[in-house]
């Protein structure tokens, strides 16, 4: 599939940093369908590319007025595949972020853009066991802001290059190591351990998160899930409401066993995604196509059609 009507940004994919976390009244749990195949009630093998188009629209407020910060040419490129681990069918769900980013400062731009990425690897159980994590990767560099009002050009951002690397267990006990490539006086490698049950809520891992969307029935109006931040060493529960269904036009090539196939009216539905606490920042919005009504041939594969915040 090659998909080119998708906003994609930063903020989700480098996990959520610095929020807060509440707890929340309602049961939550999810029974997650695949809806990602063909016939969502039939075990398949799956390897599906997805690549999206980046774009990023300036804040027409701007917390920093000092100098500008602009993105472009940005790619977002996902891989779901599968295969059989002691006779359980695994998922392994990868992704890569790329976008070039620049700052101007007295009418003066950095002469090559900077590079940002994010690229993520994660390891799960299919929805016979809820999507259970078993691992995941992510490696990220940021150039972000640091100084609200710079004296020179290379003063306006900092460089930030981490990898988490997350580990679960059989009993439900989850470890995450961070490392700081970059900031040497930092301590290289920091490790917290937490656990991913839950009463309440199913508990997907943050790089997961996207993805199992695609797994929630049309029933379904809202839910919660419980995510482990590793910057705040706390779980989070994260807020999801899905709108109305509703149908538009996505602009995409798509491509099945060799042959383009021609793309209509999809329907779908947004759902927004929010942390529930004090902190929770922007709210952000992922539109997932929806699964028909009696078909057993699921076309889009309740692929997300595009992600904005």
């Amino acid at each position: 599939m090659k998909a080119n009507r998708i906003i994609p940004t930063l903020a989700l994919l480098v996990s959520m940093v610095g929020m807060s976390t509440a707890c929340a009244e309602q049961e939550s749990r999810i029974q997650f369908n695949s809806y990602w195949n063909d016939n969502s009630q039939v075990m398949e093998t799956v390897n599906e590319t997805v690549e999206y188009n980046v774009t990023f629209t300036a804040d027409s407020t701007p917390l920093v007025t000092a100098y500008k910060i602009s993105y472009s040419d940005g790619t977002y490129v996902t891989n779901l595949s599968t295969h059989l681990e002691d006779g359980k069918t695994v998922y392994v769900y990868t992704t890569e972020l790329n976008i070039k980013v620049n700052y101007t400062l007295n009418g003066q731009s950095l002469e090559t853009p900077l590079s940002d990425y994010v690229k993520t690897t994660t390891k799960f159980y299919d929805v016979s066991n809820s999507l259970k994590p078993i691992s995941s990767t992510k490696e990220f560099v940021s150039h972000s802001p640091t100084n609200n009002n710079p004296s020179k050009l290379e003063n306006c951002y900092g460089k930030f290059h981490y990898k988490l690397e997350t580990n679960y267990d059989a009993s439900g006990n989850g470890k995450c190591e961070i490392s700081n490539l970059y900031d040497e006086a930092a301590p290289k490698k920091q490790t917290t351990s937490f656990t991913t049950i839950s009463k309440k809520y199913s508990y997907l891992d943050n790089d997961q998160l996207l993805f199992g969307l695609r797994g929630i029935p049309k029933s379904v109006s809202s839910a919660s899930v419980v995510a482990y931040s590793p910057f705040v060493k706390n779980n989070q529960v994260i807020d999801l409401s899905f709108s109305a269904e509703t149908g538009d036009k996505f602009n995409f090539e798509y491509v099945k066993n060799g042959k383009t196939v021609p793309v209509s009216e999809i329907s779908y539905r947004p759902v927004s995604i929010k942390l529930n606490g004090k902190n929770p920042g922007e709210t952000q919005t992922a539109y997932i196509a929806s699964p028909p009504e009696s078909s057993n041939s699921n076309t889009y594969h309740n692929l997300v059609l595009r992600y904005e915040t």
